[in-house]
């Protein structure tokens, strides 16, 4: 936040010029810095739910791996199971009995294939997720620099005009113009 300091003093040396104390400078300086740590804020959320969502859609990969090595084993051991069953019944593989192995093989492959696509889509929405809630934060930290540089760029016109507006006032109620005022030190 050190990158406020000259803004901050900006800000503080106009309000001084304008006549206003130091505790207006002040107040302004803390709503700048307040707009600013806001922003900082969103910005840190933003960053940290996107590590929260990539762990997510890393989470999801890995469990998916897992229940297909599981899977993977259980169908193997159901297959071996049928086949040494049709064996001992006697029954040849061919015809029906493989057309019913083949029938499972594929249904497992596409089965397979559909939990790797939903796998594949979750991990990405949060992927996607972190990459929207960290722009989102990286959005919100711009806004609040360019808020808060706006807001002391115009409170410090605005106090500027403001002591204009009184100098020329004292001037008026003494009898004085401006002009004469400036014209004071010329010969």
């Amino acid at each position: 936040m050190a990158f406020l300091v000259p803004l901050l003093a900006g800000a503080g040396a106009g309000l001084a010029t304008a006549g206003l104390g130091t505790g207006a400078a002040i107040a302004i300086g803390l709503s700048t810095l307040a707009t600013v740590g806001a922003g900082v804020s969103a910005w840190q959320q933003g960053k940290y739910n996107a590590a929260v969502l990539e762990q997510q859609a890393e989470a999801t990969r890995r469990a998916n791996l897992l229940d297909e090595e599981t899977r993977n084993r259980d169908f193997q051991r159901l297959e071996a199971t049928n086949i040494v069953r049709t064996l001992a019944g006697g029954v040849a593989l061919t015809g029906s009995p493989l057309n019913v192995l083949i029938s499972n093989a594929y249904d497992f492959e596409r089965d397979r294939n559909i939990r790797r696509y939903n796998s594949d889509i979750s991990a990405g929405q949060s992927i996607n997720q972190a990459r929207q809630s960290r722009n989102i934060g990286t959005g919100q930290l711009l806004g609040s620099l360019i808020s808060a540089g706006g807001n002391a760029a115009l409170t410090n016109a605005e106090f500027n005009l403001i002591g204009r507006i009184g100098s020329s006032f004292l001037l008026q109620s003494n009898g004085l113009s401006r002009n004469t005022f400036y014209n004071l030190g010329t010969p």
